[in-house]
């Protein structure tokens, strides 16, 4: 049985786009192969919540009450706070994957691989430079040539450091996949196919 934690922030992502997503994989995924979690962060609640809903188990943790815009390393801590909380909760350790969807999750992928021998796994609903660059990709290849790409380097951290990388759109595959650039160093070692 594979033990599937699947995070979510709170905010518009989830319940549109991001929210969609995470249904839908819950619904295909095969309920005799997988122990689903969803571990939903930054959530309205007054303290830690745990629900079962239809064989799928709902982690709530309350909401940080700094945004990371305001004081990123007070906001880090939550995430280590997060992460020593599952070490406390999760029974099972055996055949974890933990699922990302968030790209501001960067220190909680960095304490789950430091505390759990699991597998991390991100799916890249969007890219950062997208929204910066209002998605204008001549640009962004302008700016990738260069060595200053610190407006991207938080990003690039949080996809090295997974083990799987799951592309939504067959424009996120190209890019990823075909880049000679340095500015892509991922180790993608599983891309999974979305038809169109």
């Amino acid at each position: 049985m594979i033990n599937l934690y699947i995070f979510q922030e709170s905010g518009r992502g989830v319940e549109f786009g991001i929210g969609s997503y995470v249904n839908q994989l819950v619904q295909i995924l095969p309920k005799n192969e997988f122990n689903i979690h969803l571990i939903y962060l930054n959530v309205d609640k007054e303290e830690i919540v745990f629900e079962e809903i239809d064989n799928t188990h709902h982690w709530y943790f309350p909401l940080h009450p700094c945004r990371p815009t305001v004081n990123k390393l007070v906001y880090d801590r939550y995430y280590h706070n997060i992460v020593y909380l599952l070490r406390l909760y999760i029974q099972d350790k055996e055949n974890v994957i933990f699922h990302l969807n968030h790209n501001i999750n960067k220190v909680l992928a960095e304490q789950l691989k430091a505390n759990f021998n699991a597998k991390l796994v991100f799916t890249i609903h969007y890219l950062v430079w997208c929204f910066d660059l209002f998605g204008n990709f001549t640009r962004f290849k302008a700016l990738s040539s260069k060595t200053d790409l610190n407006m991207f380097s938080e990003e690039l951290s949080l996809f090295n450091l997974m083990d799987n990388i799951i592309c939504l759109s067959q424009f996120t595959k190209r890019l990823l996949g075909t880049s000679k650039n340095s500015f892509i160093t991922f180790r993608l070692c599983q891309r999974i196919e979305i038809p169109n």
